[in-house]
Parts: C-alpha cells; structure tokens; sequence
C-alpha cells in the first residue's frame, strides 16, 4: 500500500471506531481507507455546491442592483449611502403635534424592512397581498422601497438564498423618465422581462408621481379619477405574489381605520384590500444616529467638528423639523456656509430655498427652472398665508382642493392644478 494510504489507514480515531465496533483487525485499515476517502468526497462535493451557489448568488445580486433606468448608480448611492431603518405603523403619526407624541401614544411600531421581508412577504405567515405605505413628503417613502429591494439582494442573505428563503422582486417607480412623452408603468408592468410572475414581489414607488393619475376625461372628477387609476393598476399587478405601493399620505386621507377595497376578488371570496402602513418621522434617537454615520462618532468626529457642531444647533433649534429624512440630508447646505442659525425661521428659509430647487430639478427643463421655482415660492407663500388666515378664523389648519387651484391660477407662471394640489412643502398636508 502506498505510504499515504497507509497513514490514511491507520488514522488512530477511525481505527478505534472501527475496532470498538467489533470489526476484523484484518478489515480495519481498509474500512479506514474507504471512510477517509467517502468523507473526503462528501466535504469536496459539498464545498463545490457551496462555491457554485455563491457564485450564482454573487451574479443575481450583480443584475439585481442594475436598476437602470429606474434608478441611475447616483441615485442608489444617494439613497442607501445614509441609511436609517425606516420605523413604520397601522396609525398615521399626523394625528398628533409633534414626532414625541406620535411614538408615545401610538403604540406597536415596525423595523418595516425587517417586518416585510420576515412577515409580510413570508409564505408561512397569514398575511396582505397589497401593501400601501403612506407618508408625507420627504419622509423617506424612495430611501426605504430602495433599501426593501437592497436588503433582499445583499449577501448577508446567502444563506436565505442557499435554503430558497429569498424572494424575487422587480423594483418600478410611476415617474417617468420622459417628462414630454410620459411612459405608462402599466406598460413597462407588462413589458418586463419576469420568469416567474406567481412568485414575484412588486415594489411600485411613487403613486402620487404617477403621470397619468389624473382625469383626462374632463366628465370625471379627480377622485373618480385616481379611483379608476388604482383600479388599473390592481387588475395589472394580480398575477403577482405581493405588490407594495408608496404614496403620499395626502392622497389617502383620514382613512387609517378605513379599509380600501380594491377591485380583485380573494380566493376565499370578498375582495382584497390595502393594508396601509404609515412612515413614521425620525426619533431623537434616529436623528443623532444619522449625524453620527454623517459627521462621525463622538470618537471620530473631531474630522467634522465644526459641521458636526453646526449640524447639532440646527438640530436643537428646530426639533421637528428634522424628523424628515429629505430634510436631515440638506443639513450639508445649512452647514457648508459655517453660519450659525438662532431662530427656526432662518432654517425654514434656507431648507425652502433647497426644496424649491429640488422641485425644479426634479420635473422642469433647464430653462422653465428659474421662472417655476419662482412661481412655485410664491404660490406656497400664499397657500400658508391662506392656512394661516383659516387658522384665525376657523381654526382650520388646511386649504380646499378648490382654493388651491385658485391660487395657482392667479401665479405669473402657469402652476397646473395637479402641481397645486400634489406638493406638499414642509407641511403635512395642503
């Protein structure tokens, strides 16, 4: 026998098995033999799954984050390079005054990543097939359907992925890239390249961004509209395992404790409804663990200091204000310029500034942008002054649809009813 063997053979654990066993002494190096190698086949066969399964997974994810052209490489860097868990309920936090309150008196609260992917898209868990998340603007609703789609293809999941616990989902927004030649969601649902429908989770970002959300049918009002709108996309989506749609909360008023029937029958008859979750704003907690990933720990931060010194008065002179994610990532441009703020006016004023560009930036061509975002500050100036003067009289902190549009009509650029009625500025609603 060849000398490897041989010290194969006479390995002395295997040996002693195999002899407190009751086996020939004559048989024992042979079975020896024969176990080592089986083994040996069993570890190299099951190692070389396990490189071809890391390999697959590595190649999922790869395509998974080509996001293109839904999102450009920027975007996702944007989105995700700052991240802080998106905290989420069955109550709207607007019912309440201020942030503290909401998480006071609301009660259960989710990790809504973590609570979707354990639960709610988890085969054997009872739960919802369309899932509604709702918040106000620049909550976050884009960072967290983004970091949903992340977190499922990220490689901290190879072994949900080794053992199929993993899902497959298709990320979509209603926006449309071309803002002249609006393209339908409806046709990119159906022309999507997806192999398994049935098993497929659907993340649609952005309803209330939906180009074709309002009536075109003059005879229709926009209620009837946007109803008939859901409707359409439901009866697109059915085939589906699960669809989760993000939308301003405007847009789905007072209906917290109200179900929202929708036009597809479950199997168990009735129809389906939404099951709504609402964003909730940054904690005190949240806020500092942004500024700390942002400007560094009390350990590193001497590298930002200063920043991070402005950031925190900024901070502290406007509370709730920087509960919302979007405003928390312009907090670079009230600290780039190492000015002091004493009042939250001055930081109302320069956060409006960075919105008002974002609104331009984001739906006008470059040379509609300085006369847009002109009109646009001056019709939000009037709508608050309108709120303000409700406020007085009536005690009423909001505007009618109707009066907003009138609003609109009287700015010296057209700003069309849709743009009156879809933003929301700093407020919860207008």
């Amino acid at each position: 026998m060849d000398p490897i063997y041989e010290q194969i053979a006479e390995l002395p654990w295997i040996k002693g098995l195999l002899e407190l066993a009751g086996i020939d002494e004559k048989y024992v190096s042979l079975l020896s033999l024969i176990i080592v190698v089986a083994v040996s086949v069993v570890i190299i066969t099951f190692v070389r799954k396990i490189w071809i399964k890391i390999n697959e997974w590595h190649s999922i994810i790869k395509k998974a984050r080509d996001l293109k052209p839904e999102f450009e490489k920027d975007d996702i860097k944007e989105l995700s390079h700052i991240f802080i868990r998106t905290t989420a309920a069955e109550k709207s936090p607007n019912r309440y005054d201020n942030p503290g309150e909401a998480y006071k008196y609301t009660g259960k609260t989710y990790d809504l990543i973590d609570f979707m992917l354990k639960k709610s898209f988890n085969e054997n868990v009872e739960s919802h097939k369309y899932y509604l998340v709702l918040a106000d603007s620049g909550m976050g609703k884009t960072a967290f359907m983004l970091n949903l789609y992340l977190q499922n293809y990220s490689y901290v999941n190879f072994f949900d992925f080794l053992f199929g616990k993993t899902y497959t989902i298709k990320l979509l927004r209603f926006q449309s890239r071309n803002a002249d030649k609006p393209d339908d969601i409806l046709e990119r649902i159906k022309n999507m390249n997806c192999d398994d429908i049935p098993n497929t989770i659907l993340l649609l970002d952005g309803l209330d961004e939906d180009p074709f959300i309002f009536p075109k049918d003059k005879s229709r009002s926009d209620e009837e509209a946007f109803k008939l709108r859901v409707d359409q996309i439901v009866d697109a989506t059915c085939r589906y395992k699960e669809v989760v749609i993000t939308c301003r909360t405007q847009y789905f008023p007072q209906q917290e404790d109200d179900l929202y029937e929708l036009s597809i029958r479950k199997g168990g008859g009735g129809f389906h409804t939404f099951q709504k979750y609402y964003i909730y704003p940054f904690s005190d907690a949240d806020v500092h663990k942004y500024l700390n990933q942002k400007y560094g720990s009390s350990v590193l931060q001497y590298l930002h200091g200063r920043k991070k010194e402005i950031a925190l008065q900024v901070v502290k002179n406007s509370n709730n204000l920087m509960v919302r994610p979007m405003l928390m990532s312009y907090i670079d441009y009230l600290v780039e310029d190492d000015r002091v703020y004493t009042s939250s006016v001055q930081i109302y004023e320069a956060l409006i500034e960075k919105w008002l560009m974002r609104e331009g930036a984001k739906w006008k061509r470059v040379s509609e942008r300085e006369v847009f975002v002109r009109a646009l500050k001056n019709f939000s100036l009037q709508v608050a002054i309108e709120i303000y003067n409700n406020w007085l009289n009536n005690r009423t902190f909001y505007i009618t649809k109707d009066k907003a549009i009138e609003i609109a009509g009287k700015c010296e650029y057209p700003i069309d009813r849709h743009e009156a009625t879809g933003k929301s500025l700093l407020s919860a609603q207008q």
